[in-house]
C-alpha cells in the first residue's frame, strides 16, 4: 500500500538522518516514538534493515541505579491510589525488581550480536544473557505509562513475555534485537493503556471469570495476535458464551478507529507526503533525487548504490559523497 511504503520510507529516513549527527549511532528509545505509525512486525523490521543497511547501530541510553530507582519508585506511588497499594512496605515489590534488573549484564550492540549467532546455533545460555540483558527495556517503556490505568510491574511483566516470545523467534542476526523489541513493547503497553480505559460494567458474580478473560486478551496482544472467541475461551476455559460480551466490548473502540482510519486514508497519504517533501526541502536537487532513489520514495521500490549511480550519472564514489552530503543536511534539521 502506498500510504505505508511512504510512512516506513519517512520514518527510516528520519531515523538515519537522527543517527548521523551522533555517528550513526541511535539510542534504543528512538524505536519507541515509531509507535506514533500504524506499523505491523515485518514494516518495523523492514525499517531495521534500511538502518542495517546504512550501517547504523544502536546503543543503550537507560541505566538504573539507587538514585534513578528511587525516583522512579516516589514517580509510581504518586500516579495513582492503585500504585500506591501495591508498593507499600520499606522494600516494595518494585524497588525489589528494579534493584534485581539493575545488577544483570549491560549488552552493547557488538554482545547483543554475538549473542544472537550463538542462538542461532541452538545456545540457550546465549538466549536467557540475551533477554536478560534486555529487562530494562520494558521497565523503560513503563515508566512512559505510568498512571495511565495498567499497574507498572503488571506492564513491565507483559513487557518481559514479549521478550522471551521474540527471543524464541528471532532469525535475523543483522537486525537489532533490542530496538525491535523497544517498538513492540511500546506498542503493547499503548494497546494495554487503551484497553484499561474502556468503561466496562461487569455484575459483581462474572467479575472473577472477566477478569481471567481480560488477562488472557492481553497477553495475546502482547505476542502479536488478535485474539478469537474461541482462542481465549481454549486458554481460560470459559464458554465462548461468558467471554462474548467482553470481547466486544473492548473491540468496540479499535472498530470505531478502523471504521475511521478508513475515511481518512487518503488524509493521511497527503500528510506524510507532505512530512517527506518538508524533509527533502533541505537539501540541494541533486541529494533530494538520491534519497527518493534510495528510499523508493518516488517509484516504491528502493535502488541499490549501482542502480543510484547509473541513474544519476554518476560514479559510485561521486554517489557516495553526494549521500554523505544528503545525510549532513538532512540530520542538521535535528540540531
Amino acid at each position: 500500500m502506498k500510504s505505508e511504503r511512504i510512512a516506513i520510507d519517512t520514518a527510516a529516513v528520519g531515523l538515519i538522518s537522527n543517527a548521523a549527527v551522533n555517528g550513526d549511532m541511535l539510542s534504543v528509545d528512538e524505536m519507541m516514538r515509531l509507535s506514533e505509525y500504524d506499523f505491523d512486525d515485518d514494516a518495523v523490521k523492514e525499517i531495521l534493515s534500511i538502518l542495517a543497511d546504512n550501517a547504523v547501530s544502536f546503543y543503550r541510553n537507560y541505566f538504573l541505579n539507587d538514585e534513578s530507582i528511587k525516583s522512579l519508585d516516589k514517580k509510581i506511588k504518586e500516579s495513582c491510589e492503585d500504585e500506591r497499594k501495591a508498593v507499600t512496605g520499606a522494600e516494595n515489590s518494585v524497588v525489589l525488581y528494579l534493584k534485581e534488573t539493575a545488577r544483570l549484564e549491560r549488552l552493547d550492540s557488538t554482545t547483543e550480536r554475538e549473542l544472537l549467532y550463538e542462538i542461532e546455533d541452538g545456545s540457550e545460555d546465549a538466549k536467557n544473557r540475551l533477554i536478560e540483558g534486555c529487562l530494562y527495556i520494558p521497565v523503560m517503556a513503563a515508566e512512559k505509562y505510568i498512571g495511565k490505568g495498567v499497574l507498572f510491574l503488571d506492564l513491565v511483566q507483559e513487557g518481559n513475555l514479549v521478550l522471551m516470545t521474540e527471543a524464541d523467534s528471532w532469525t535475523d542476526t543483522r537486525l537489532s534485537f533490542s530496538a525491535f523489541c523497544a517498538w513492540k513493547i511500546c506498542r503493547m503497553m499503548e494497546k494495554m493503556t487503551q484497553a484499561s480505559e474502556q468503561p466496562l460494567k461487569i455484575p459483581a458474580s462474572q467479575a472473577e471469570d472477566f477478569s481471567k478473560a481480560v488477562s488472557t486478551y492481553r497477553k495475546m496482544l502482547s505476542e502479536g495476535k488478535k485474539p478469537s472467541l474461541n482462542d481465549i475461551s481454549a486458554e481460560t476455559g470459559l464458554s465462548e458464551e461468558k467471554v462474548k460480551k467482553l470481547v466486544s466490548l473492548i473491540n468496540k473502540n479499535d472498530d470505531e478507529e478502523d471504521d475511521e482510519a478508513g475515511a481518512e486514508k487518503t488524509e493521511e497519504e497527503r500528510i506524510m507526503s507532505a512530512q517527506v517533501a518538508q524533509m527533502l526541502a533541505v537539501l540541494s536537487p541533486e541529494e533530494a533525487k538520491l534519497i527518493k532513489l534510495k528510499f523508493g520514495l518516488e517509484n516504491e521500490k528502493p535502488l541499490s548504490a549501482d542502480e543510484i549511480s547509473e541513474k544519476l550519472g554518476m560514479t559510485i564514489e561521486e554517489t557516495e559523497k553526494l549521500e554523505q552530503s544528503a545525510m549532513k543536511h538532512l540530520g542538521g534539521q535535528n540540531g
